[in-house]
């Protein structure tokens, strides 16, 4: 096992040797990724999210690269969630620097009190102090009494066991398939799932009622919420979700008037084709009644956003205005853009335009604190996924905002899901 994970950017990793190499001198295991991360093709990140796991305290680099890393972020948050104690290393930074951006006070206030080693110190020094912070974690050497041994790691292991093969899923009432799940298709594995998805595309089926595709997205576990967000995307949590079908599209002006007879007057103009918009929740919510579907609840939109990797956005940890309907680019469109017109913005478990256009009604009852359960009645509900006057930050899968659910905004939608049905054996 990894006692020690470290946690760094790029720009820092010269100096990541020297500490590893000292915590090794006194007999602590490390593990960072310059080194130790031997896992061909996507896999790495899944290595990186293993080795977190494995270790007992992750050691965090703070630097000005490491404080504008999405990669370090992201390792925050998986760690922070895990519930495994952060010692801060700063390097050429001083606190009230850290203390002055947004992602370095939101680290320090989740790392605590802990006491800062600053590199400006010495190597030697941070060693040692290193050391005396682990031990006051009662983190032992490898090889101390009470230490498991830590295993040897083939250069090319695989990162978890080969997925058993599932093709159980039965078709929901009201549903014909659109695609079929094929024979091997590993519909209850995330992680081998999302690999499909990227070859062959997502399994789904057809709501008969309104003709909205439904894509499949597997139960799994995943980190939802962000330090890097505002407040309500915090606590970071360990959240496990049961498998769902969600919407592969936000609902169109032709579904909705399909179902309702008619579409709000207003900012429905543009085309059939388009994400319905300036419907109230109300109104979202009589639609999934008459189609015997369902608002998607936060925690899942979110998981079917950024997956068990924790994606910052649908498609990946790197902004890029020109897969969504934004601020920065609309793509030659007034308002909104037909759903679908960029499939290269896909979620891992295929849903397109999670990311822009319009925000997306949830079910729930919005409540500020996002770790508390949703109070059965509340003053507003609570959206995802930005809208077309939205940018980077507001587009992130984590992202959450909340409105009156009479609110009639032109840049406000919604998509449906439905629990699974489970096949008969």
């Amino acid at each position: 096992m990894s006692q020690v994970f470290v946690s760094y950017a790029e720009e820092d990793g010269h100096l990541v040797g020297e500490l590893a190499g000292g915590l090794e001198t006194h007999g602590y295991g490390t593990w960072y990724y310059q080194r130790d991360c031997r896992v061909p093709g996507q896999r790495w990140w899944r290595r990186v999210l293993q080795a977190i796991e494995e270790s007992e305290v992750v050691l965090l680099l703070i630097s000005r690269a490491s404080l504008q890393s999405a990669q370090v972020d992201r390792e925050v948050d998986w760690a922070i969630a895990a519930g495994k104690p952060l010692i801060p290393v700063l390097h050429n930074i001083t606190r009230p620097e850290v203390m002055s951006g947004s992602p370095g006070r939101e680290w320090l206030a989740a790392i605590g009190t802990a006491v800062d080693i600053s590199t400006s110190e010495g190597i030697e020094s941070v060693r040692q102090k290193l050391a005396a912070g682990l031990a006051a974690n009662d983190i032992k050497p490898a090889g101390a009494p009470g230490a498991a041994p830590r295993p040897v790691e083939a250069a090319a292991a695989p990162v978890e066991a080969p997925p058993e093969i599932h093709t159980g899923l039965a078709l929901p009432s009201g549903c014909s398939w659109y695609e079929e799940p094929a024979e091997g298709c590993p519909v209850d594995d995330p992680l081998a799932y999302a690999q499909w998805v990227s070859k062959r595309g997502p399994v789904s089926i057809i709501n008969e009622q309104s003709g909205i595709e439904l894509a499949w997205v597997p139960g799994g576990t995943f980190m939802m919420g962000s330090v890097r967000g505002r407040d309500d995307e915090r606590p970071v949590r360990r959240v496990t979700i049961e498998g769902f079908w969600i919407g592969r599209l936000p609902v169109t002006v032709r579904q909705y008037q399909l179902v309702m007879g008619s579409v709000p007057p207003r900012f429905n103009d543009q085309g059939p084709q388009h994400p319905v918009a300036a419907v109230t929740w109300d109104e979202a919510k009589e639609f999934c009644k008459r189609t015997h579907l369902a608002l998607p609840p936060e925690q899942y939109w979110e998981y079917a956003g950024r997956g068990r990797e924790g994606h910052v956005y649908p498609w990946g940890n790197a902004w890029d205005a020109g897969l969504c309907q934004c601020k920065e680019n609309l793509h030659g469109q007034e308002r909104t853009l037909p759903c679908g017109t960029l499939p290269r913005n896909a979620s891992w478990c295929g849903a397109l335009d999670m990311a822009g256009n319009v925000w997306e009604w949830c079910q729930d009852a919005y409540q500020a604190d996002s770790s508390a359960p949703p109070p059965a009645a509340a003053a507003r509900r609570s959206l995802r996924g930005g809208g077309w006057g939205s940018g980077d930050f507001e587009c992130r899968c984590s992202c959450r905002l909340a409105a009156a659910p009479a609110n009639r905004s032109p840049m406000i939608g919604f998509r449906v899901a439905r629990p699974r049905t489970r096949k008969e054996v």
